[in-house]
């Protein structure tokens, strides 16, 4: 569903940062 996109970006998006 497109809130299961949302969420997963929600939290891909924050370890990419936390990667830099």
């Amino acid at each position: 569903m497109y809130l299961g996109l949302l969420l997963h970006h929600l939290l891909i998006f924050p370890s990419m940062l936390t990667r830099l």
